[in-house]
């Protein structure tokens, strides 16, 4: 009798990270999987990380895909829509028109996917260790969420603020 090992055998799960230029995607990502912030990180065109983790006693490896926030890579954004499981979709609350494009993410997303609503989506409102500096009003951030049918979690990719939690619920939706 052979043991399986758990590692090797654990799923694959394709996460895109989606959102407006500087609303901390890819510090998020960088808190996520090498447990580090960088106060300051050049604009990404697109970037892979891998993690494997551990939910509820069971491996999963991720591979978690950075996209440019800006419209230039819209291609490259679909293509990594096309080919994930599951999604964050980020804002900052410091900024309120990535809160408002939260919806063309969304809608994107639906659009690529073929379907009229689709479960592993999280938003996240992220930097909220600058919660001195909001501009995003809490009562926007919740009648967008009921609208969109979507959860949301606060984070901040700086003080570690629910990063783990926000990538182990959208697995948990796959």
């Amino acid at each position: 009798m052979t043991m399986t090992d758990p590692i090797q055998n654990a799923p694959v799960y394709k996460i895109t990270v989606l959102g407006d230029p500087g609303v901390g995607k890819t510090a998020i990502l960088y808190q996520f999987t090498q447990n580090q912030f960088h106060e300051t990180i050049d604009p990404t065109i697109s970037e892979i990380f891998t993690k494997l983790s551990q939910f509820d006693g069971e491996y999963a490896r991720m591979t978690l895909q950075d996209t440019a926030g800006q419209d230039a890579f819209k291609a490259m954004r679909e293509q990594y829509t096309r080919n994930a499981n599951g999604f964050l979709i980020v804002y900052s609350i410091t900024d309120q028109k990535s809160l408002d494009n939260v919806e063309k993410y969304y809608v994107s997303i639906k659009q690529i996917k073929n379907v009229d609503s689709f479960p592993c989506v999280m938003l996240v409102a992220n930097k909220q260790d600058l919660s001195s500096e909001r501009s995003v009003s809490e009562t926007c951030e919740n009648d967008l969420c009921q609208r969109l049918d979507l959860p949301k979690i606060d984070s901040s990719a700086k003080t570690k603020l629910n990063i783990e939690e926000a990538f182990h619920r959208v697995v948990s939706q796959i």
